[in-house]
């Protein structure tokens, strides 16, 4: 049996920032080097269904889209339920919103059932979903949370905030003041920070962190510590595992000196072990 795809594409002006919700569905976002304050939005359903029923529009400089759940045609009413931030549901049509942006635009999406992917340089990004996964190339400061889905992120300068409740957190390069990272069951993979404060927590998933700068907080209930510091620079450490190994591989350089750049970890696992290397 063939699904009829129904579309709809808007294009929009005075745009530099976007305020979306889609309640079943993926969403695309492109933050391209198009024209400045030009917004292109795509709208792909999954069945027969009136997609007029969307709200697209422009107040002030944000972009604004909002979905609802859609029902086709002849479609059963289907159900509802939701568990904390987790929506489940069925008999409504999925709609997929592909959005184009100017370079280093806002962000604030959120879906209930979906996944969000966001390409090129964004701003400030604020994304939330119910169950799905969020990925970032690259933005300035972040606020990502799912309730049940992996979350992954290339490059942020601005430091901020990730949680999932089931799945792992994955950051490649991040700078800035603060940043923190939480997971109700999931791995979290830092690959290289430069940022003041970082938090990294995790019920049940193994923690590896790349430590360029700054204090680095890390704390998983049963899951193994891997910390990577650099050479040269005098490493505070405060380790502790309830029933693992710790080990520090790294060369003695003696206490800081007033002034001198420093690193400081403290790592604690429950049943995990710790170690810190170069």
């Amino acid at each position: 049996m063939t699904t009829t795809a129904t579309r709809r594409t808007e294009e929009l002006t005075g745009v530099a920032g976007l305020l979306l919700r889609n309640e079943h569905g993926d969403v695309t976002v492109r933050c391209t080097t198009a024209t400045d304050g030009v917004a292109r939005v795509h709208l792909t359903a999954h069945g027969s269904v009136d997609l007029s029923a969307a709200t697209l529009r422009v107040e002030g400089d944000a972009l604004v889209v909002d979905m609802s759940a859609l029902r086709a045609e002849g479609g059963a009413r289907g159900f509802s339920v939701q568990l904390g931030p987790i929506s489940l549901s069925s008999g409504s049509t999925g709609v997929d919103i592909e959005v184009e942006l100017p370079d280093e635009s806002w962000i604030k999406a959120r879906t209930k059932s979906g996944d969000i992917n966001i390409t090129g340089e964004a701003g400030a990004v604020t994304a939330t979903c119910g169950s799905g996964d969020i990925t970032i190339d690259q933005a300035h400061q972040v606020n990502l949370t799912t309730g049940s889905g992996s979350i992954s992120l290339g490059t942020c300068r601005g430091g901020g905030m990730t949680t999932t409740g089931a799945g792992k957190i994955s950051i490649g390069e991040v700078s800035g003041h603060d940043l923190s990272c939480r997971a109700g069951s999931g791995s979290i993979s830092l690959r290289r920070t430069q940022v003041e404060k970082t938090t990294v927590a995790t019920g049940s998933g193994s923690i590896s962190a790349h430590l360029g700068a700054g204090e680095l907080a890390a704390k998983s209930g049963s899951g193994s510590i891997d910390i990577t510091v650099p050479q040269g620079i005098p490493v505070w450490l405060d380790l502790a595992s309830g029933m693992g190994s710790i080990s520090k591989d790294i060369d003695p350089v003696g206490a800081p000196e007033e002034g001198r750049p420093h690193l400081a970890v403290k790592a604690k696992s429950g049943v995990g072990s710790i170690r810190v290397h170069h």
